[in-house]
């Protein structure tokens, strides 16, 4: 079902029909809900997810739902492809003006040359070792 809309979410976006419902959101907030998540397969594979927001208390406007749907879809994908007894670093911060994002694994990594390719449509990417 997951898949399902997830898919639905695609189309709505390729055909400009999303609707976001704005709000102010805590990004402690949804990163912590975002682990909560993540933790049972984290948990199979011994892979540990840290999280981090500096400050402490950061609210932006978003739509906290697709905010959160990206997250968990960034932070899955770490957990997925990290290694066995590994980490998951998300880490939300604030520096000149902007919100930064990072989600940091120990995992497999994407091949050098198939980076500028990762935000076509439908493309394959080739996954290394680090």
């Amino acid at each position: 079902m997951s898949l399902i809309n997830e898919l639905l979410d695609l189309a709505k976006i390729e055909a400009g029909a999303i609707q976001l419902n704005e709000q102010k959101t805590d990004l402690f907030q949804i990163t912590q809900s975002c682990k909560t998540m993540l933790t049972a397969r984290a948990s199979e594979r011994n892979i540990n997810v840290h999280t981090s927001v500096v400050p402490a208390e950061l609210y932006i406007q978003a739509d906290p739902i697709r905010l959160k749907q990206i997250l968990v879809n960034l932070a899955g994908n770490a957990v997925k492809f990290s290694n066995h007894g590994g980490n998951v670093h998300i880490s939300w911060s604030c520096s000149r003006g902007r919100i930064i994002l990072e989600v940091k694994d120990d995992g497999v990594g994407i091949e050098q040359e198939f980076i500028p390719e990762l935000f076509q449509p439908l493309k394959e990417v080739g996954l290394r070792k680090i």
